[in-house]
């Protein structure tokens, strides 16, 4: 669990988002049929909904480490 929160609002309402993320390695990288993993050069942070965008941008450093130590 991060430390940080995510805000965003809303026309009629706030949100607050704590966000959690997990290190997997890709052996474990078997998606069900309501996930679906994108390759990191695939992934373009700008198509992210805004929400989303805080959120990544929130667990982007921790997800850096993620990836350096289970590739």
């Amino acid at each position: 669990m991060l430390d940080a929160e995510a805000r965003h609002t809303f026309t009629h309402f706030h949100l607050r988002l704590k966000i959690a993320y997990a290190c997997i390695g890709a052996k474990e990288n078997n998606p069900s049929d309501t996930t679906r993993f994108v390759p990191a050069h695939a992934f373009k942070p700008t198509d992210l909904p805004t929400v989303m965008r805080k959120v990544f941008d929130l667990a982007r450093e921790p997800l850096q480490d993620c990836a350096a130590n289970t590739s």
